[in-house]
Formats: structure tokens, C-alpha cells, sequence
């Protein structure tokens, strides 16, 4: 699964959903307890969807 993902593919689990790595840009955040503006580096983050026999049990 961690393979899959970091090659951009999506992963599927039959029942479960599916789960996949997305782009994240590069953009200024602020430390708020100092008020100063940081650069926040381009990254990956992964996305999950439900499947809908799953989401349709609970």
C-alpha cells in the first residue's frame, strides 16, 4: 500500500474504499506565537474514500 502511494497510484480494499496520494503546493503559513511568516515545503498527503457498502452498514 505505501509503495502504490508514493508511486501516485491509487489503492483499492474491496469493502473498505480507496486510498490515494495527493500534491500539496508550497505555501506561506505564520507561527502563531511569534507572528512570523514561514515557508510550509510542497508535500504529499493521502486521501481516503469510503466505499459505499461500508458508509451504507454504519
Amino acid at each position: 500500500m505505501v509503495e502504490a502511494s508514493t508511486h501516485g497510484k491509487s489503492v483499492s480494499l474491496p469493502e473498505l474504499g480507496s486510498f490515494s496520494a495527493n500534491a500539496t503546493p508550497a505555501r506561506t503559513g505564520m507561527n502563531s506565537s511569534t507572528l512570523e511568516r514561514i515557508q510550509i515545503p510542497a508535500g504529499q498527503k493521502v486521501a481516503s474514500k469510503v466505499a459505499s457498502t461500508l458508509k451504507s452498514s454504519l
